[in-house]
C-alpha cells in the first residue's frame, strides 16, 4: 500500500519529549501503513540515538537520520528529501498530537492543489491555568482565540511551521526548499511562508489537527532569550529576504527610532525597549 503522508520531525537533545511524540503518532486513527515518521537529528548526546534504534525495531514506519548540520532549516529540508509520501507534515519534537491529528491533515488535503494547511497549536490546559505567560501565549494562537483572522486564508506571517502539511512536489516546484541561510533560531519559517504567499498558494487553518505544545524549558525567560537570538542573528537576514517585513504588525516597533517617527511611534518603541530590558523584565518574570 502506498504511503499517504510523511511526518518530518526536527530534533536535538530532547529524548523524552521525542519519545512521547513518536508514541502518540504510533497511536493515530490512520493505519500505520499509510504514514511514515522521519526523525532528523544531529548527533544528540542524551541517549536519543539508542532510543531511536529501539523504536525503529519496534515500529517499521520510522526513519532515523543524523545530519552534520544542526539547524532547523537543514533538518526540515532533509525531511522533505527523505519523504516517500506525496504529503509532508512538519512537526517539532515537543508536540503532543491528538489521536485524529493525521486523519485531520489528510482529510484537509482532499481540497486539492494550491493550498497548505496549518494545524492548531495549544498549550496544555494545566500550563494555561497556572501561568499568565502561557495564558497570553495561547491567546495568540490561531483558533477560537483569534476570531478576527480569516481561517480560510491566513496571513503568511501567521503560518505555523511546527504543524504544517503540504504537497511535496507542488511546494518544491513552486516554492522551493526551506532557506538554509538561517542558522539560528527564528526567521526561516516566515521566509518560507513569504515564498508560499508569493506563489499564490493559500494557507488554511485546520482546527481539528490539534497538537499541544509542551514547550521544552518553557518560561518567559527562555522565550525572551530566543527572541534576543532572533533579533540579533535572524532578523537582519529576514529583512533582506522579505521586503517590508518590518512594516507588519508589532515588528515595526523593533526598528531603531528615527527623526521621521511620529511621537506615538517613538513612545511605542521606547516602551518596548523598557519592557524587554533586564531591569524591568526580571521582576515581571517572577510574577508570571
Amino acid at each position: 500500500m502506498a504511503l499517504k503522508i510523511s511526518v518530518a520531525i526536527a530534533t536535538w537533545q530532547r529524548k523524552t519529549l521525542l519519545s512521547r511524540l513518536i508514541l502518540a503518532l504510533e497511536e493515530q486513527t490512520v493505519p500505520r501503513d499509510d504514514y511514515e515518521i522521519i526523525v532528523c537529528d544531529s548527533g544528540s548526546a542524551d541517549g536519543t540515538s539508542e532510543m531511536m534504534v529501539e523504536l525503529c525495531k519496534r515500529f517499521t514506519n520510522i526513519k532515523y537520520i543524523n545530519l552534520p548540520i544542526n539547524t532547523l532549516s537543514a533538518k526540515r529540508n532533509e525531511g522533505i528529501r527523505r519523504a516517500s509520501a506525496p504529503i509532508v507534515l512538519f512537526m517539532d519534537d515537543d508536540l503532543q498530537p491528538v489521536k485524529t491529528f493525521l486523519e485531520a491533515h489528510l482529510r484537509a488535503h482532499n481540497a486539492g492543489e494550491n493550498v497548505v494547511f496549518c494545524g492548531q497549536i495549544r498549550f496544555p490546559a494545566k500550563w494555561i491555568e497556572r501561568s499568565n505567560y502561557f495564558r497570553y501565549r495561547d491567546s495568540r494562537h490561531l483558533g477560537h482565540t483569534r476570531p478576527e483572522i480569516n481561517h480560510m486564508d491566513i496571513p503568511y506571517m501567521m503560518l505555523v511551521v511546527m504543524n504544517l502539511s503540504f504537497k511535496r512536489e507542488e511546494i518544491l516546484r513552486r516554492v522551493g526548499w526551506v532557506c538554509e541561510e538561517f542558522t539560528h533560531y527564528g526567521g526561516e519559517d516566515h521566509e518560507f511562508a513569504y515564498r508560499i504567499s508569493l506563489a499564490r498558494i493559500r494557507i488554511e487553518f485546520v482546527e481539528e489537527a490539534l497538537a499541544y505544545h509542551c514547550e521544552a524549558g518553557g518560561s518567559i525567560g527562555k522565550y525572551m532569550k530566543k527572541m534576543f537570538v532572533t533579533a540579533r542573528d535572524s532578523a537582519p537576514l529576514l529583512q533582506s529576504l522579505v521586503p517590508g517585513v518590518w512594516d507588519m504588525g508589532a515588528l515595526r516597533y523593533f526598528e531603531p527610532s528615527s527623526p521621521a517617527d511620529r511621537m506615538s511611534m517613538k513612545v511605542n518603541k521606547w516602551t518596548l525597549r523598557l519592557a524587554t530590558s533586564p531591569l524591568f523584565s526580571k521582576p515581571v518574570q517572577t510574577l508570571l
